[in-house]
């Protein structure tokens, strides 16, 4: 704050000179002096001017020390994606709307040891009066892994292909019925998705993942024993519940 007085108190006192040598004339000139309001309207500017330039470099450090804090918190990249997925590797991540004969929805994933994924949307047909199942195949895969916490990561789809094309009618190999293919917007290409590996934190999870988690045990424990994935987007989480029986 001294600093910047002291330029203040510099630019004032040269503006003031500046102005007392413009006065001066010789004697067939005619003087012209300039209003008294105006050179203080003039120094009042230039001292704003200088103010001013101070506060933006300080405002322009404070913006660029705060982007790099903020991307420091964005996470670790991990190399090791394979390392990553291996423990998963072939377990069905599922969730649905409802449960047991109640569920209108339900989905399911399974996660390779490559990042690559297969994934599988159920819907019931009540509402399109149809002889088949309504559902949706795809196969995709995840990438840009990132470590943003104890037991947690990011992961982004990069890319998801339909099996089918929307009105095909296919048969699922885990099941005895046919399925009409529709369209399904639960995982797009650039979902940002939560990974949870077992043993994370339970309160860290989102409130979506411990509902469901209710369905099959009466009780959270403090660490959680099950895998779990969460796409950001829509709120959709997928559970193993690969330690979980219904109670």
């Amino acid at each position: 704050m001294k600093k910047t007085k002291t330029i203040i108190s510099s630019v004032i006192a040269a503006t003031t000179l500046m102005s007392a040598c413009s006065v001066k004339a010789t004697p067939n000139e005619t003087v012209q002096t300039q209003p008294e309001t105006a050179v203080v309207a003039s120094q009042e500017t230039t001292a704003t001017s200088v103010l001013g330039a101070e506060r933006e470099s300080e405002a322009e450090q404070s913006t660029n020390t705060g982007s790099s804090v903020s991307a420091q918190q964005e996470g670790t990249p991990v190399e090791d994606v394979q390392a990553l997925f291996k423990e998963i590797s072939g377990i069905n991540f599922r969730g649905a709307t409802g449960h047991g004969g109640l569920q209108t929805e339900y989905w399911e994933m399974t996660i390779n040891e490559d990042g690559t994924f297969d994934f599988f949307y159920f819907k019931d047909n009540s509402e399109s009066k149809t002889e088949w199942g309504l559902a949706y195949e795809a196969n995709g895969t995840f990438g840009n892994v990132t470590k943003i916490g104890d037991l947690t990561y990011s992961v982004e789809v990069l890319d998801i292909t339909p099996k089918h094309q929307v009105g095909e009618i296919f048969r699922d190999n885990k099941s005895p019925i046919d399925y009409e293919a529709i369209d399904c917007d639960y995982i797009m290409v650039g979902d940002i998705f939560t990974y949870y590996q077992m043993e994370v934190d339970s309160s860290t999870l989102p409130s979506n993942i411990t509902t469901d988690y209710r369905i099959y045990r009466s009780s959270l424990p403090e660490k959680f024993d099950e895998y779990c994935i969460y796409n950001t987007r829509n709120d959709i989480g997928f559970l193993t519940n690969v330690n979980a029986q219904p109670e």
